[in-house]
């Protein structure tokens, strides 16, 4: 089976609003999933929310 990592986000850069929902063990949902694709395929993220607690969280455990 081919590696189906590749660097396809590489040089780019992705806004995602309202991903800072998560469980305490993962991110959950699209926007985690999204972050997480763009993020292995080379990319950088950036992930906004009105629930600054939510985000400052997942931003310690997963930087």
């Amino acid at each position: 089976m081919p590696n189906t990592i590749s660097n396809r986000f590489e040089g780019k850069v992705a806004l995602i609003a309202g991903g800072a929902h998560a469980i305490e063990t993962s991110l959950m949902g699209f926007a985690g999933l999204a972050a997480l694709e763009i993020a292995r395929g080379g990319g950088k993220i950036m992930i906004g929310d009105i629930d600054d607690a939510c985000w400052r969280a997942i931003r310690k455990k997963h930087a």
